[in-house]
């Protein structure tokens, strides 16, 4: 019998100024960042979660971001695994270094 495939979902949230439908609209964008003041104080190249989606959609699963002004944002990463979720899964063990 076949299983279903897994796949987890790992989330960060915060609680900070959160971001709005505009901002989240730009997000995974190359070379852009939510708010140019905040790339001012903090730095960085605007890649980051560019690169972390298109990764994470070549591999079969996704990146996203749900956010509100005042409330803070949640940004959540879905890879599958491709294992079988049933009681009969065995996973094999590393090989020695």
């Amino acid at each position: 019998m076949r299983g279903i495939a897994v796949t987890p979902e790992f989330a960060v949230a915060d609680t900070d100024i959160g971001m709005t439908a505009e901002q989240q609209a730009k997000l995974f964008q190359d070379f852009t960042q939510a708010d140019a003041a905040t790339a001012q104080k903090f730095g960085g190249t605007g890649l980051g979660l560019a690169i972390s989606r298109k990764l994470a959609r070549m591999m079969g699963g996704d990146m996203t971001v749900q956010s509100e002004p005042g409330k803070g944002s949640v940004f959540a990463v879905r890879l599958p695994t491709g294992a079988p979720n049933n009681k009969d899964a065995t996973v094999a063990p590393m090989p020695a270094p």
